[in-house]
């Protein structure tokens, strides 16, 4: 655990431990995909179509509160929370973590006065900043609808061994009411192996959005990230990847064409931290 964590009072899995060949992983199940219920995340009433998909393709959805996540969780999911972790929280992540675990992240722009105090703090153990900005797009060849917010994404190189849809890197893909985030340096970066995934064109800006600073941040003239990872390989090659927009996986939004490449992305991410990575 890296200097400034708090011990956890709770007992998070091992999962480092455990063997993954080529031929173990294709005739094992795909793992089971742990849904954070609490904390303000979006209703799963509203994911029917997303669940659908995971469980046939054979991953097993479990949802419950975040420190009731089983011992067996492959994929920790948290999406869109409207409140921070705790401190013993983010305890009993950092033991989650210190043993190889992997969590998904989807964290979209909140528009009010807060601070996700612990969150950025968990990221920050993985040199990933969140930023407090909402994405817009000034180049209007490259917006849908007229809506600066909905942007055209650019696909960064895809992860060694994560599967994509074969015709993925041939079509365009968009993201709506999405923040950026970006790498930074901390004491562990030399350990840290870090990319983007998912990222705007330089004609986007990022503007501040929601959060508590005095002096906030216009990020432009740059290529902001929308969805990376960041891997430690000093905490037993534990992983966070973190997605800056989540409407598109609303039952309203799920089998819309713009949806299909994000949707690829993060089901190509679902088997590649599973065990794409490991072997």
């Amino acid at each position: 655990m890296l200097t400034g964590c708090s011990t956890s009072q709770g007992t998070a899995p091992d999962i480092a431990s455990e063997e993954t060949t080529e031929e173990a992983v294709q005739n094992k199940p795909e793992g089971l995909i742990y849904y954070v219920t609490d904390h303000g995340t979006t209703d799963t009433a509203n994911l029917s179509s997303l669940i659908a998909e995971a469980t046939e393709i054979g991953y097993t959805w479990q949802e419950d509160s975040l420190l009731n996540m089983p011992s067996d969780c492959m994929i920790l999911l948290i999406n869109s929370p409207k409140e921070d972790i705790t401190n013993e929280e983010l305890s009993f992540l950092d033991t989650y973590l210190d043993n190889g675990g992997r969590m998904l992240l989807l964290l979209p722009p909140d528009e009010r006065e807060i601070r996700f105090k612990y969150i950025e703090r968990l990221l920050e153990e993985y040199c990933i900043q969140m930023d407090y900005d909402m994405i817009t797009e000034t180049d209007n060849q490259r917006i849908l609808n007229d809506d600066p917010e909905f942007f055209r994404i650019e696909q960064v190189e895809v992860p060694s061994r994560m599967p994509l849809g074969e015709n993925t890197a041939n079509i365009a893909g968009f993201m709506h009411h999405a923040r950026s985030f970006h790498m930074v340096y901390g004491d562990n970066y030399s350990a840290i192996k870090q990319d983007a995934m998912l990222e705007t064109a330089v004609t986007a800006i990022g503007k501040p959005f929601g959060g508590i600073q005095d002096d906030p941040i216009t990020f432009e003239n740059e290529q902001l990230i929308t969805m990376m990872y960041s891997r430690d390989d000093t905490r037993h090659n534990s992983i966070i990847m973190t997605v800056g927009s989540s409407d598109f996986l609303l039952d309203e939004n799920y089998k819309e064409q713009t949806s299909t490449v994000v949707h690829d992305w993060l089901f190509g991410s679902f088997y590649w931290l599973v065990y794409g990575y490991q072997y």
